[in-house]
């Protein structure tokens, strides 16, 4: 599948939001959207993190760790 998002940013999109969840608060995308300084819309973040979770499933933050 080809996608415009870079390895990078799928990297980060993995990590913001999974702050969120260890500190158990809703994630807010616009926020993430602006620590990703993106151009991108919150509405495409949440979408590509919701299909990487599809294809990778429970490795997805192993698979996307930061070096």
């Amino acid at each position: 599948m080809r996608t415009s998002f870079a390895d990078a940013e799928d990297k980060l999109l993995v990590q913001n939001p999974v702050q969120f969840e260890r500190e158990g608060l809703r994630i807010t995308w616009v926020y993430v959207a602006r620590r990703m300084k993106t151009k991108r819309p919150a509405r495409q973040l949440r979408l590509r993190l919701a299909s990487l979770k599809r294809t990778t499933g429970s490795r997805l933050a192993a698979s996307h760790r930061a070096s």
